[in-house]
């Protein structure tokens, strides 16, 4: 529609869904020198402006869920898979924690709502857990990686008998087992991933074993039942510990190295592949000894680089 230069222009300044007022006078400024209507063109900056919103929000519906199209080639996607079998896109970073707040949402309304309409506190007690347990019993399990680590780690403490305060435990169970199987279909074919939900389900034994010894304990009530426990406990502190180390040191690693191979792309000016594989700079594990502030880490950095490349952009198309 327009000269070469001037939809370069556009393509940078749209690629961050957002135009600021440096590069809207950018735009009008090569518009004008080029003799086009001002008014025109501004009609046509804030019309693509939407629709690369639009779009976005479509691909973000493509990502979660059902998957019906692949967000980075555009092709047929199975349900319930974790990749593209056509470009092996990794469907992933789309709304993490989405289905515990989708799942923690229609739990509380089962509670208000039997509030408000059953006064007896007996009656109130059981319709909220028979409709707690249909909930549970028939959430849609989620296909990405992030969704089912979270929702993993949100359901296991429910599942231990006599450990858990939700009365419900029963149901949480059935749920864990079918998110974990589901999990080991899914990513067969990551080692990464398998290996995070093995050890999610070595916890989930070993606190099971651990109710089970602690069971014997009360029972027996013998000093050597207390030493077992306690030998236990330790052994899978530091078991655990020693997991949840070495996670957290093979991601930063994977991830320094990632960002190495970034800067050098971006002193050699090439910005482009410097971007590709500056979105790769994402933190994936969610094992032992992980936290929010892991991830927020390299979404600054990563955020950091994208704006160094888009300035330099900017600058080898002004030189033009």
């Amino acid at each position: 529609m327009y000269s070469e230069k001037i939809e370069r222009l556009l393509e940078l300044a749209l690629a961050d869904g957002a135009i600021t007022n440096k590069e809207k006078q950018v735009l009008l400024k090569e518009a004008e020198a080029e003799g086009i209507d001002l008014n025109e063109f501004e009609v046509v900056l804030e019309g693509r402006l939407h629709e690369l919103t639009k779009l976005k929000k479509s691909t973000k519906s493509d990502k979660f869920g059902e998957v019906r199209k692949c967000p980075s080639c555009g092709a047929p996607v199975e349900s319930f898979s974790a990749t593209c079998s056509n470009c092996d896109y990794d469907f992933r970073n789309i709304d993490a924690n989405s289905s515990i707040q989708l799942l923690s949402n229609k739990l509380e309304e089962v509670i208000t709502e039997c509030t408000n309409t059953i006064r007896s506190a007996t009656d109130r007690e059981k319709e909220i857990l028979v409709r707690q347990r249909e909930i549970i019993k028939n959430f849609p399990i989620p296909n990405t990686k992030e969704d089912i680590l979270e929702l993993l780690y949100f359901i296991q403490p429910k599942t231990q008998s006599g450990l858990s305060t939700d009365k419900n435990y029963s149901a949480w169970k059935g749920k864990f087992t079918e998110v974990l199987n589901r999990a080991k279909v899914l990513f067969e074919k990551d080692p990464k991933m398998m290996q995070q939900i093995t050890t999610i389900e070595s916890q989930h034994n070993t606190k099971g074993l651990l109710h089970l010894i602690s069971k014997i304990k009360e029972i027996n009530s013998t000093v050597l039942g207390i030493i077992i426990v306690a030998i236990i406990l330790i052994i899978g502190y530091f078991a655990t510990s020693y997991i949840g180390n070495k996670g957290i040191e093979k991601e930063s690693q994977r991830l320094e190295l990632i960002l190495k191979d970034v800067k050098v792309l971006i002193q050699e000016k090439k910005y482009d592949e410097a971007e590709v594989l500056n979105n790769q700079l994402y933190w994936e594990y969610s094992g032992l000894g992980s936290s929010t502030k892991n991830k927020e880490n390299w979404d600054a950095k990563r955020e950091y680089n994208k704006k160094i490349i888009r300035d330099l952009k900017w600058e080898e198309m002004m030189e033009e």
